[in-house]
């Protein structure tokens, strides 16, 4: 409990700028997934990993897929100037703000904006971690409302999912009951999911059964069964941050110092070590995986474990989601 609690006052206070995502040599070199594989091929039907349901992107091209359905981006929040940007799921490259850095002026607070999601309603979910608050945005980028805070309860909100229309989120108090806390589409607080776990991220299997990123010792990765009475431990792993689908099937995690993939049964595949204070993870679909931590935002290969290309310098960047937007703001 203790080191769990160290850990994320340091990534609160922004003092583990280390030496970033390093990488490790030495796997056996394959080719990448192939492109157009799509980056949510195993997701379920929660919508922060699998785009609220809009399915794949219709084209290629580094300024994201457009077709009739609209276009698919990446959001990653960017905490150091509490903005949001947008970035190609086909290779990453950085679209502009959707949600440009705060000024002040806005009818809502970030200090620490943590994921952004997207809802069945098309509307897009963003959790803030310090203001203990999720507010939601219209597809367009403009203020919706504050969808839910301290009112409610909540403390320390960090990884969200959907499954359905009922919205689950990690709350974790220092000082307090830590759950994965649930809400309808109104903002009404519903019964806890998961109870007495600090949890940092949650995706739904497309089993309906969840994949947690545990941060409180013994650090893990667990599957719970429909109803989060029942968990198998996957895996060890220290400070496991953002999980996502893979193509193939498995799952990767990023964490503290690694980013692992494996099956659900949780064999390890591969794993990427040595990194530092990386926060997301999201699977290309040129075949390279896309890590955001605090020296930026890159492209992996992950077999070669080579950088391919850096999209953004800086700092603070955190979890990584598809979404489906009417058009670029």
């Amino acid at each position: 409990m203790v080191k769990a609690v160290t850990r994320e006052v340091l990534l609160l206070a922004g003092l583990a700028a280390l030496s970033g995502c390093a990488l490790v040599l030495g796997f056996e070199e394959h080719e990448p997934f192939p492109e157009g594989g799509g980056g949510a091929g195993a997701s379920g039907t929660g919508g922060g990993s699998s785009s609220g349901g809009a399915g794949p992107s219709a084209g290629g091209g580094g300024a994201g897929g457009e077709g009739a359905g609209g276009v698919d981006v990446l959001l990653i929040p960017d905490p150091s100037t509490d903005s949001v940007g947008m970035y190609s799921p086909v290779d990453g490259t950085y679209l502009g703000d959707f949600i440009p850095p705060i000024t002040g002026t806005e009818p809502y607070t970030f200090q620490t904006p943590h994921e952004a999601i997207q809802g069945p309603d098309g509307r897009i979910y963003v959790s803030d971690q310090l203001t203990d608050s999720i507010v939601r945005f219209e597809p367009d980028g403009s203020f919706e409302s504050i969808f839910a805070d301290a009112t409610d309860g909540l403390d320390n909100v960090r990884g969200m999912d959907f499954r359905n229309d009922i919205l689950f989120a990690s709350h974790s108090p220092i000082a307090g009951t830590k759950a994965i806390v649930t809400f309808n589409l109104s903002g009404t607080r519903l019964a806890d999911f998961i109870p007495d776990i600090d949890a940092f991220d949650i995706f739904f299997t497309p089993a309906n059964t969840a994949l947690v990123a545990n941060i409180e010792d013994p650090d893990d990765i667990r599957l719970y069964d429909v109803d989060g009475t029942n968990y198998q431990s996957l895996l060890s792993i220290d400070f496991p941050q953002q999980i996502q689908p893979l193509p193939d099937g498995d799952f990767v995690v990023a964490a503290w110092t690694d980013v692992v993939q494996f099956t659900i049964a949780g064999t390890v595949v591969r794993s990427i070590t040595g990194l530092s204070s990386c926060s997301g993870v999201y699977p290309l679909e040129d075949g390279q995986w896309l890590i955001s931590s605090d020296d930026g935002v890159q492209s992996i290969n992950p077999f070669s474990m080579q950088v391919v290309d850096t999209k953004r310098v800086g700092s603070s960047y955190l979890k990584i989601e598809k979404v489906n937007l009417p058009a670029l703001p």
